[in-house]
């Protein structure tokens, strides 16, 4: 099965249909590491990669369907800071093996729970339909907000718009103390040239010179939308913090309506590596609904010491045992601190 592919429109159309939706992995040292795709442009793949290296090659990971595909990239550039492009140099096609090790969660090792469930799509759903509730936060934080700031607006929407499409892509909020004073960059936030192409582009009130867009995320993960205050005087950086925090607490609020019905049930993790894990789910309804092969779920991890993270994974297998459904699941862009966790975990436990 194993083949090697050097035609650059192959290559560019596994890129395109694959890279942006599917977990992307780099290896290095016959290790795995997650990598967040931010686009793919005629000057090539756009990345975000916080593992420094000298080389000036790089391979980059998916698995599609039982088939390993690697792709060597050479760097063309970056800043510095995370964020690189590159240009495809060949592909490898192999049938996929497990790359990381696994651990068995078995008696001498402690036990992990998954819980809260849901699937991404139904995240989307939750936000399409009205809610009195999610109204009421939405027009109680917008008072808030109208009190210190003049141009606010609270944007809940399940379509990605310009602002919200820059801000997924790059994995980072607005922040633009003066649009007239050119080359403001920071590597927290979406870059000035970017910035400048989106406003030419949505035609902003010209007598607005600073902006300040932070994304509402559930659990960091999904978009629901954003908080955008305009001003036409600079906004400090003390004015993003306070915008940060109302929308941390916008969307804990609306989670805690209920309104994204996720499972709650408590199911035992069967093994864990860096790129995935599996667990039981008993027959309901909601399992029923929402756990379908190919599907992007977000849900809860409880590791000893009753520490929680967040995790986002693709299902990728779902077996029928007598009583349970083992559902087998491949990370998808988790979070760095996510990603840390788990390591420390595997570290700890390893055969």
């Amino acid at each position: 099965m194993d083949r090697l592919v050097t035609d650059f429109v192959s290559i560019n159309k596994v890129i395109n249909l694959l890279y942006g939706r599917l977990p992307v992995y780099l290896i290095e040292d016959g290790q795995e590491f997650p990598v967040k795709i931010i686009a793919m442009k005629e000057k090539g793949l756009i990345i975000f990669n916080n593992r420094s290296s000298a080389s000036s090659e790089i391979n980059l990971l998916v698995i599609h369907n039982g088939t390993r595909i690697l792709i060597s990239f050479s760097r063309l550039g970056g800043d510095g800071k995370g964020t690189e492009i590159l240009k495809p140099l060949k592909m490898s096609v192999s049938e996929a093996k497990r790359e990381s090790n696994r651990v068995i969660l078995q008696d001498n090792v402690p036990k992990l729970k998954v819980s809260n469930i849901i699937n991404q799509n139904d995240i989307h759903k939750a936000i399409g339909f009205e809610d009195k509730q999610v109204d009421a936060i939405v027009k109680d934080y917008s008072q808030k907000l109208n009190a210190k700031f003049k141009n606010v607006n609270i944007n809940i929407s399940v379509r990605l718009d310009g602002r919200m499409r820059l801000m997924q892509n790059y994995d980072k909020p607005i922040y633009i103390p003066n649009r007239n004073a050119e080359g403001f960059n920071h590597p927290n936030f979406l870059p000035f040239n970017e910035y400048i192409r989106l406003v030419t582009v949505s035609k902003l009130n010209e007598l607005f010179i600073s902006e300040i867009t932070v994304p509402l995320k559930y659990k960091e993960y999904s978009s629901l939308g954003y908080i955008q205050v305009n001003s036409e005087n600079v906004l400090p950086f003390e004015s993003f913090e306070v915008i940060s925090k109302v929308a941390h607490s916008i969307t804990n609020d609306m989670i805690g309506t209920g309104v994204f019905q996720e499972s709650k049930e408590a199911c035992e993790v069967n093994d864990l590596s860096l790129t995935g894990l599996s667990f039981l789910h008993p027959q309901s309804r909601l399992f029923s609904r929402s756990m379908t092969m190919g599907e992007t779920i977000v849900f809860d991890l409880f590791l000893p010491d009753k520490k929680k993270i967040v995790c986002r994974g693709i299902i990728k297998n779902i077996k029928n045992t007598e009583v349970m459904f083992r559902v087998g699941i491949q990370f998808y862009n988790n979070t760095n601190s996510t990603n840390e966790a788990i390591k420390n975990f595997l570290d700890k436990n390893q055969e």
